[in-house]
């Protein structure tokens, strides 16, 4: 797995600075944060829990609140950002805490701001598979569900109990309507290994892909 550069994670109240040795520097508050280890034009990736992805021949970027407010009501306090997706040829819309891009910006001069589903989708590589793509922080879980290589479907799911992990997964599984016998199944981040023994409940074992290691650094690769 490849990593280029270094790049900065903001989830779980922690800040993760990784760079392309799988070295990793985590941080519990931005007033900690040693300025070496956060070089300037760093690219930062957010965990937001209020996004929308937009098709590039629809966007309008006069209407991002109005996209925003199809998926939340509570945007108080919060910036919204949008960034180009080529990948998948669409805009993701998506909102960050005031304070959040406050003390990333202080932290590293000229840094980018991005939405942690733009580094998952940009990380994906597909061979004109059906696969699920399960992204793991400690308490949260991004799904990604591709039909031949097509993104069908994208969501974040707050994790608050051992068998929410495994709920969300067949949950995005029944509404892609792909089929768990055929379905590839990629995880990687703060997975848990009782989770992949869950999975193979319900998904060939010969099916189930899984990061080396149960790391944020895991996120970050290919």
């Amino acid at each position: 797995m490849a990593l280029q550069n270094k790049k900065l994670l903001y989830c779980d109240n922690k800040i993760i600075v990784l760079d392309n040795k799988s070295n990793k520097k985590i941080y519990s508050s931005f007033n900690n944060i040693d300025s070496k280890d956060i070089p300037e034009n760093i690219k930062s990736y957010i965990d937001s829990d209020v996004f929308n992805l937009i098709p590039s021949a629809l966007f309008d970027k006069t209407k991002i609140d109005s996209y925003l407010k199809l998926t939340s009501n509570n945007l108080s306090n919060r910036i919204f950002l949008s960034n180009k997706i080529n990948k998948i040829d669409c805009n993701i819309i998506w909102a960050i805490d005031n304070q959040v891009r406050d003390n990333i910006i202080k932290t590293s001069s000229g840094t980018s701001l991005y939405s942690m589903l733009h580094l998952f989708i940009d990380n994906e590589n597909l061979s004109n598979e059906n696969v699920i793509s399960l992204n793991f922080t400690q308490d949260t879980l991004y799904s990604l569900c591709y039909s031949k290589d097509k993104l069908i479907l994208a969501n974040r799911f707050k994790l608050t109990g051992d068998a929410d992990a495994i709920y969300y997964t067949l949950f995005c599984l029944e509404h892609s309507k792909l089929e768990n016998s055929e379905v590839k199944i990629k995880v990687k981040g703060k997975y848990k290994e009782s989770f992949i023994e869950q999975l193979s409940d319900y998904f060939p074992i010969e099916n189930i892909r899984k990061s080396d290691t149960s790391s944020y650094y895991s996120l970050f690769c290919e």
